[in-house]
């Protein structure tokens, strides 16, 4: 189980001190909870307290929403319960944090291919894309 916790919470954090001190914290109040609820409750504490930099586009309710669904698991129920929201703006905080990692500052991470290049494909294969 503390396996779980502290990997849970290096993703979240990308910092293995952060990672130990939340791991520790998260076991010593555990008092014996389920595995899933700790799993949860690290990653939580971690995005809040040093969220890593691949979560950095988003704002923090957007973070503990995709930081739960992506890192611990949990589904948009869950996740609804776990912050006390309502499962729609769970997924609509969901939607706006996937779009931020997608764009920063509205430009394309990834520039699409010129018009006139037949395809996305390697020259070798855009003879072969129509």
């Amino acid at each position: 189980m503390l396996t779980r916790v502290y990997t849970a919470a290096f993703a979240a954090s990308g910092d293995q001190a952060v990672a130990e001190q939340v791991s520790e914290r998260v076991m010593l109040a555990a008092g014996g909870g389920d595995a899933g609820a700790l799993v949860e409750r690290a990653v939580l504490l971690a995005i809040r307290t040093s969220p890593a930099a691949a979560f950095a586009p988003m704002c923090a309710r957007e973070r503990e929403v995709i930081a739960l669904a992506r890192l611990a698991g949990a589904t948009t129920s869950r996740v609804a319960t776990v912050l006390g929201v309502e499962p729609a703006e769970v997924r609509a905080l969901m939607r706006t944090g996937l779009r931020a990692l997608v764009s920063r500052d509205g430009a394309p991470r990834t520039p699409r291919p010129p018009r006139d290049c037949g395809s996305g494909a390697s020259p070798a294969h855009a003879a072969h894309a129509s």
